[in-house]
């Protein structure tokens, strides 16, 4: 799971400038740089090849 915040950037939308830590999105996906890491699952998906991933957040 990756987190963004939003901290500390100089964010735009619509020629707006975001607020500071205005806002979080949480991203489920695979570790960052996971395609160079040797003990990480790979994000490959090869020809033909099927995979489903189910993701559920309670809050």
């Amino acid at each position: 799971m990756q987190m963004y915040t939003g901290a500390g950037g100089e964010e735009t939308r619509n020629a707006e400038k975001l607020a500071d830590r205005g806002g979080v999105a949480l991203e489920p996906q695979f570790a960052p740089n996971a395609i160079n890491m040797e003990d990480f699952e790979k994000p490959i998906l090869k020809a033909n090849e099927e995979k489903r991933h189910y993701i559920r957040l309670e809050f």
